[in-house]
C-alpha cells in the first residue's frame, strides 16, 4: 500500500512540475513609449523610414494570450497584405500572409479589437 501511495505521489509531483515548467511563457512589457523604449522597434521603424523597398506597414500595440505584443499590419496598400506578430523582445511569433493559413497565429489569441496605434509608414 505504501508503495502505491508513494508512486501516486511521485507521479503527481512529476506531472505538476511538467505543467508548470512546460507551459509557454511570453514576457510582458510595460513601456510607455515603445518607439523609444524598445531598441528593436526603433530600428524597425528607422528601416521603414529610410525608404527601403519593404511594403508599407502600420504598427499597433495589442494584447495576446498573456501579455503585450506588436502587430505589423501589411495591408495598408493591399487588402490581403497580411500581418506579423512580434513580442516585446522583438521575436517573431507568427505571420499571416495572403493565401496562407492563419492557424499559426490562432494559438496566441490576439485581441484585434483593442489595438493601439503606434506608427505608420509614409506613402512612397
Amino acid at each position: 500500500m505504501k508503495k502505491y501511495i508513494f508512486k501516486l505521489m511521485a507521479f503527481t509531483f512529476i506531472l505538476t512540475a511538467c505543467f508548470s515548467s512546460c507551459r509557454k511563457s511570453y514576457p510582458a512589457c510595460d513601456v510607455k513609449k515603445p518607439l523609444t523604449d524598445l531598441p528593436w522597434l526603433k530600428e524597425l521603424v528607422d528601416k521603414y523610414e529610410k525608404g527601403t523597398k519593404e511594403p508599407r506597414v502600420v504598427i499597433y500595440q495589442c494584447t495576446y494570450r498573456d501579455g503585450i505584443c506588436f502587430l505589423l499590419d501589411f495591408s495598408v496598400d493591399c487588402y490581403d497584405g497580411g500581418y506579423s506578430l512580434i513580442n516585446c523582445e522583438g521575436n517573431l511569433l507568427c505571420s499571416v500572409y495572403a493565401g496562407y493559413d492563419a492557424s499559426s497565429c490562432v494559438e496566441y489569441k490576439i485581441d484585434f479589437k483593442n489595438k493601439k496605434f503606434i506608427w505608420k509608414s509614409k506613402k512612397r
